[in-house]
């Protein structure tokens, strides 16, 4: 019983994420309650990757933004509200990034 109340409160925060993303202008903004919590600058990016992270019964996509050469990174992922329509304003920013680069990543589930 311990497991499925861990997964249930687990969804139950899922879905009350608010963190939400916006690409404008060339910056990323994080804004969690309609707050910004956080930026960076699109020429700043040293690297972008995509992962999974496996969260038990699903895996979450993800991509990350390597600003500092520390190896430290900023990340979105697609339960963030923007997710997609930042996606698809990436190669306005990156020239020849690759764009079917989804099912590299997504498959094998888990």
């Amino acid at each position: 019983m311990k497991i499925i109340r861990k997964i249930s409160d687990f969804l139950k925060n899922r879905s009350e994420c608010k963190t939400s993303i916006l690409l404008e202008n060339g910056v990323l903004n994080y804004y969690e309650d309609s707050n910004l919590k956080h930026s960076f600058l699109m020429k700043d990016v040293l690297e972008i990757f995509a992962f999974k992270r496996d969260l038990g019964t699903v895996d979450l996509i993800c991509i990350g933004f390597r600003v500092d050469s520390d190896g430290s990174f900023n990340e979105i992922d697609e339960e963030m509200k923007g997710y997609k329509t930042a996606l698809e304003e990436l190669p306005d920013y990156f020239n020849g990034i690759n764009t079917e680069w989804f099912s590299d990543v997504a498959f094998p589930a888990f």
